[in-house]
């Protein structure tokens, strides 16, 4: 399970709040911890 101080750890790492739930439970869905962090990364920011 993951802890309040490793959720402030990834954010001051810069991991958005979506790659941390995924990653969290990636395993029970087939995935890699890495595999999750692709699949929920933000999109790039689009230039106006």
């Amino acid at each position: 399970m993951i802890t309040k101080e490793d959720i402030v750890k990834d954010f001051t790492a810069g991991i958005d709040c979506s790659q941390v739930v995924l990653r969290e439970c990636s395993e029970k869905i087939g995935l890699s911890a890495e595999q999750a962090c692709k699949i929920a990364s933000p999109p790039p920011f689009a230039a106006i």
